[in-house]
């Protein structure tokens, strides 16, 4: 019986130096002779996601951008792609403009933000600084069309009044960030949860048989949808309450507790 097991890498899978845990590498070969498919859903963008999956063979299904791209990293073959209209894209930039926020782009290469945002992304975000693009208005806006995610970054007070004041006309999936400056934004038919029942119905795995490991916010949909929800237990209250199992254990001991309860069908 298949079972697919969809990991979030950000909080969950990185090892000190920001890479994928060699421990967890080196698990996915058990993983596969019980019967389980390693897969990861992340809110990475397409081109930081695979350039660091890239040298791991056995994968054979992805998402990033949480959830709004599903494919196959072996050949590139394109499953799901969810992008969002332009004029979605118009209206959450323009409204993280009236709040005084940065409104970030997420195409399949790259993350986009204005070179105005630069100066307090560099101060205040410095976990995204280095992986955004920045650039000027004419070619920001010409992405618009491409976007998969956004992220609006900001002060925390100002993210909390966006949050409060958004009238979202157009139904999208908003998310608080990992981060107390950021939301994450996707289109309406976009989550980790549809994600991973594209990768079900691909594979032909009953959604029952699934399994999902995250931590934050972005994860709660993939936890509403799989047949089993393992939470950090670092993780928000208000993100533990959508987990079936909490691990006991943070980091790289908690992995190491979770891949043992799975090769053990506990």
């Amino acid at each position: 019986m298949k079972k697919i097991v969809a990991f979030d890498l950000d909080g969950t899978c990185l090892d000190e130096k920001g890479n994928i845990s060699q421990f967890l590498i080196d698990s996915f070969k058990k993983l596969r002779e019980r019967d389980y498919i390693p897969t990861f859903i992340t809110g990475r963008n397409y081109a930081a996601f695979i350039s660091m999956v890239k040298d791991i063979g056995s994968l054979n299904i992805l998402a990033c951008s949480n959830g709004g791209l599903v494919f196959n990293p072996k050949n590139s073959e394109i499953y799901l792609c969810n992008l969002f209209d332009k004029e979605e894209v118009e209206n959450v930039y323009t409204e993280a403009e009236k709040h005084g926020l940065h409104a970030s782009v997420f195409t399949s290469k790259k993350m986009y933000c204005l070179n105005k945002a630069k100066e307090w992304i560099y101060t205040y975000a410095t976990p995204y600084a280095s992986a955004f693009t920045y650039i000027d208005n004419e070619e920001y806006f010409s992405y618009f069309d491409k976007c998969l995610k956004m992220d609006v970054l900001g002060d925390p007070d100002r993210i909390e009044r966006f949050l409060a004041d958004y009238k979202n006309p157009y139904g999208l999936n908003v998310v608080k960030g990992t981060f107390c400056y950021s939301t994450e934004i996707t289109p309406r038919i976009t989550s980790k949860g549809e994600a991973l029942k594209k990768m079900c119905e691909i594979l032909n795995v009953d959604i029952k048989n699934t399994y999902a490991i995250g931590d934050s916010y972005n994860d709660i949909e993939m936890f509403k949808t799989c047949g089993t929800a393992f939470v950090q237990n670092d993780s928000p209250d208000d993100v533990k309450e959508y987990g079936n199992i909490i691990i006991p254990y943070p980091g790289k001991q908690g992995l190491m507790w979770v891949i043992d309860h799975l090769l053990s069908d506990k």
